[in-house]
């Protein structure tokens, strides 16, 4: 299996110093911010949020689960990203006004801080492991450097998800400058053209039909290949170097 970046990863030592991190979080920066009363409340949400990091986020669901109400819950989100321990990525539609109707994914900035929360450390990231976890992680990855590099570009770029109700998706769709790019993410070191079936959709039949659409898979793999038309596998290892992916 490819090697996986080391920040989306994290050893027993580092786990441990997450965890202080993340008590300090709650128990000092929140509060420069929020008076809360439930920290505790706070803890089971950020615990919730590791577990789910690059899922969508049913926040009625997510409310039950942790036992508050749900203005609480979008407070506390919010003050979460204001301290930038998380972002959100909202839905992505044709119509600009009704992208904050769906919902929005939401990542944990640091990846480190996501697998220590939920036990995880590089073995659980092994050949036999189940490839879930480390999708999650990996698409939280991605989505942190583009977020990265996006004021780098020649266009301004803002970034997003999409998925229709017959369950197809795409991970991330970078709009700007009248143009698409769509991006899946595969946990895996091979890549197909089957891997480009909801990309390929999105663009030729899709809300992407006569806009102009790139389709990128970012792999675990080394090789850069194209499957046609503005179509391109390409390792997510260009995204720690100098070369631009969300650019095309």
């Amino acid at each position: 299996m490819a090697a996986i970046p080391r920040s989306a990863t994290c050893g027993t030592g580092r786990a441990r110093r997450y965890e202080d991190y993340i008590d300090a979080v709650v128990d000092r920066d929140v509060a420069d911010v929020l008076r809360i009363r439930k920290g505790d409340a706070l803890r089971r949400l950020i615990d919730q949020l590791a577990a789910r990091t690059s899922f969508e986020l049913n926040l009625s669901e997510l409310s039950s689960v942790i036992g508050i109400q749900r203005p609480t819950l979008e407070t506390y989100l919010d003050v979460l990203t204001r301290l930038s321990l998380v972002v959100r990525q909202p839905a992505w539609t044709a119509s600009e006004s009704r992208r904050d109707i769906r919902n929005a994914k939401y990542h944990f900035v640091d990846t480190g801080i996501a697998t220590a929360l939920r036990g995880l450390s590089s073995d659980s990231f092994g050949s036999q492991a189940d490839p879930t976890s480390l999708g999650a992680v990996l698409e939280s990855w991605v989505f942190g450097e583009l977020t990265r590099a996006a004021p780098l570009q020649h266009n301004r770029f803002r970034l997003y998800h999409w998925r229709d109700r017959d369950g197809r998706e795409v991970d991330i769709v970078a709009e700007g400058g009248g143009s698409l790019v769509a991006i899946e993410i595969k946990a895996a070191a091979s890549v197909s053209a089957r891997d480009f079936r909801h990309l390929d959709w999105f663009a030729t039949r899709g809300p992407g039909k006569g806009r102009r659409v790139t389709g990128i898979v970012l792999y675990l793999g080394k090789e850069k290949l194209s499957f046609g038309k503005r179509t391109f596998a390409l390792p997510v290892s260009v995204l720690s170097g100098s070369e631009g992916v969300v650019a095309a």
